[in-house]
């Protein structure tokens, strides 16, 4: 069953308020009928909606602080190319999961 939202759900319960006052042929909605209603992207818990800005805005910190790292360390070529390598990465990240947050997915 797709997922319905809250408007289709205030509907459908004032349906089953006016059902209950005249039956006329409308089935009464039972237990698992209303909690079938609530399944869906809508209802969400709030720790899985903020996932992936969570991690959007800790893969572009990171990147950041690496990328700060990667202007500090002139001389060492072995640190400035990871440094750089990691900062690239996160913040190649950032963009991929910030996108999923605007609903695009790459």
């Amino acid at each position: 069953m797709e997922s319905l939202s809250c408007w289709k759900f205030a509907h459908l319960a004032s349906q089953q308020q006016s059902a209950s006052y005249k039956t006329n042929g409308i089935r009464k909605m039972t237990a698992s009928d209303i909690d079938k209603l609530w399944v869906g992207a809508n209802f969400k818990p709030v720790f899985d909606q903020m996932l992936h800005p969570a991690l959007a805005l800790l893969f572009s910190a990171i990147g950041l602080v690496y990328a700060g790292k990667f202007t500090v360390t002139r001389g060492d070529l072995g640190r400035e190319a990871t440094f750089a390598v990691i900062s690239s990465l996160a913040l190649g990240l950032a963009v991929v999961v910030g996108a999923q947050v605007c609903g695009l997915y790459l």
